[in-house]
């Protein structure tokens, strides 16, 4: 688990991580949302969490430019994961976190289709995930038999290079030829059946990923399905994408359709994440797993969109930890909404070249201006106000409150123009039979004009008069008497 943010420096964005500047100290929770608006290192994080599993190259990619530097070029990581402090320095981690995933946007890109030599070598640790402890000692026993023979097989050649300099006669090279042989046989022989073995084993292994994979893709798109053709683990391997009654392959041919020129963004984000939730199912102890989404809504659209939400949901009570970046607040206020276990709201700011943290309810800060003014007062009236400045913008508060109810209540006799003093004159001369005049003959019109009156003097400021003190308790009356109004309007 990824325990506590102590301390970055140089890394792209975030040249000057201030944490004693914003109200986190640094200690992450089971499930962590954090909000952080393009342009303030939310890429940066996410790239700083998969350099801490695969060793370092990212991050002395991301050196910050010069001119924004912190006081030294050198840059440095320190965080405590997994019960130690693990710090990155001289282009290097001190240790690597193996049981940390990241998904962003260059998962499908780095995995799928790149150089046949990448691809080849993707899917061979992509078949170690799967298959844990049992399919790293099948290609333990392969990589020793396979020395065996290639060391075997390069004595062989020193032999007949030496016979090809007659420094060995030729009785001799066939005699010592012929011993190699007898001992390269039954490795050879072996290392074939267990290269058979394997074959249908890593067919089972990626068969059973590519159902999982089109078991999420089901639940994301109706069009796409994963294919693959599989003999053996150590030759070229292709993932086959059906897209509707057509194939997608995912590396460069001269014919046929390649995925990254054919597919929408929105469809590349789907299979993307499809194929992540697949690779993750695998886990032997999915309780130990760290689990970072940067961005996963990138290029959805509403109805992935809800799914997405849910699949997190879900998964946040599978796995040890999850954080999840993101630029839209309004998915962060869903994603808030939905989880259950422990959780740890944050904004990754960016000020006068330095970054912070505060910790912020993605729920309330995504409200609209109407239910945040309610919050505001209902807030007020369990905490009170703290200061002259408090008082003043709750009392702020007040007239949009009504208007904004009244404009919804009223929709058809309250034009745009029209504002809290207009609404009173229409009550005042509204008559019997008309939508307004039960207002008027009741208490509701004098609580109204009572507000109005209260509210207006702060609702507007005067160069020329000072503004009078606002009294607490008057104001906890006030506050009262409107919230009571707009459930009787």
């Amino acid at each position: 688990m990824l325990e506590k943010l102590i301390s970055i420096k140089n890394i792209g964005k975030l040249a000057r991580l201030n944490l004693r500047r914003g109200d986190w100290d640094g200690v992450f929770s089971r499930s962590n949302i954090i909000y952080a608006p393009n342009g303030t290192g939310k890429t940066t994080l996410s790239m700083i969490f998969q350099d801490m599993k695969d060793g370092g190259e990212l991050i002395k990619k991301k050196k910050t430019f010069a001119s924004a530097q912190s006081e030294d070029e050198s840059q440095s990581v320190l965080i405590r994961a997994n019960g130690i402090i693990i710090e990155y320095k001289n282009d290097a981690w001190a240790q690597k976190v193996e049981n940390l995933e990241v998904f962003n946007v260059h998962f499908v890109e780095d995995n799928l289709f790149t150089g046949a030599g990448q691809i080849q070598k993707n899917q061979r640790n992509l078949f170690i995930f799967l298959s844990g402890e049992e399919g790293s000692k099948k290609k333990a026993e392969i990589d020793e038999l396979r020395k065996k023979v290639l060391e075997l097989d390069q004595q062989s050649r020193w032999i007949k290079n030496k016979a090809r300099k007659q420094i060995i006669k030729k009785p001799e090279r066939e005699e010592r030829l012929a011993a190699i042989r007898v001992l390269r046989e039954p490795y050879a022989a072996a290392l074939a059946e267990k290269n058979k073995e394997m074959g249908l084993y890593s067919k089972e292994i990626f068969d059973e990923f590519v159902s999982r994979t089109n078991e999420n893709l089901e639940k994301f798109s109706g069009t796409m399905r994963l294919e693959k053709i599989s003999k053996e683990l150590d030759q070229r391997t292709t993932f086959y994408l059906q897209f509707g009654d057509n194939r997608v392959t995912f590396d460069a041919k001269p014919e046929g359709h390649e995925f990254r020129y054919t597919l929408s963004e929105g469809d590349k984000s789907t299979l993307a994440l499809a194929l992540f939730l697949a690779k993750l199912s695998f886990s032997k102890k999915p309780e130990e797993l760290i689990v970072v989404f940067d961005d996963p809504l990138t290029s959805l659209d509403s109805g992935r969109r809800f799914l997405t939400i849910k699949e997190l949901t879900k998964l946040s009570e599978r796995i040890g930890q999850l954080i999840v970046l993101t630029h839209d607040s309004g998915f962060a206020a869903e994603l808030e909404r939905n989880i259950s276990v422990p959780n740890l709201s944050l904004e990754l700011a960016f000020k006068n070249r330095e970054s912070y943290f505060l910790k912020r309810n993605h729920e309330e800060q995504n409200l609209t201006g109407l239910f945040r003014d309610i919050k505001t007062l209902t807030t007020f009236l369990k905490e009170g106000a703290s200061s002259e400045a408090e008082r003043r913008e709750i009392v702020r508060c007040i007239r949009p409150t009504l208007e904004g109810i009244i404009r919804v209540k009223y929709f058809d006799l309250l034009s745009d123009s029209q504002w809290l003093g207009d609404f009173i004159k229409l009550v005042r001369s509204s008559t019997e039979g008309d939508d307004l005049y039960r207002l008027r003959a009741s208490l509701i019109f004098d609580a109204l004009c009572d507000i109005n009156d209260f509210s207006k003097g702060h609702h507007h400021s005067s160069p020329t008069e000072r503004d009078a003190e606002i009294d607490e308790h008057e104001l906890t009356v006030m506050v009262t008497k409107t919230l009571k109004l707009i459930k009787r309007l």
